[in-house]
């Protein structure tokens, strides 16, 4: 993931406790995106399950997946994956 998303306060969620460890879970978009990469069925049946849930918006799932292409290695083959889970999920909202 890039750096930014772990910035504090930015699409994290802080779980609170008096501890020396901070610990941060990820947002349901930035977990979606991370299942851009590989793509298999259930990474697809996740994504969708987290889109069904409200975890993230169509918008935000477009412009986070869109700004991770920067830090993939193959960034047209990370596209190909975008434009197929926009075309299922724009089918779901139907």
């Amino acid at each position: 993931m890039p750096p930014s998303i772990l910035i504090k306060g930015e699409r994290v969620i802080p779980l609170t406790a008096e501890s020396i460890v901070e610990v941060y879970l990820v947002s349901g978009v930035d977990l979606a995106v991370s299942k851009l990469a590989r793509l298999s069925d259930r990474d697809i049946e996740d994504i969708q399950a987290l889109y069904a849930r409200n975890k993230f918006s169509l918008e935000q799932f477009k412009e986070i997946a869109n700004n991770a292409k920067d830090y993939y290695v193959t960034p047209e083959q990370l596209d190909s994956n975008i434009q197929y889970m926009i075309s299922l999920l724009s089918d779901l909202g139907d």
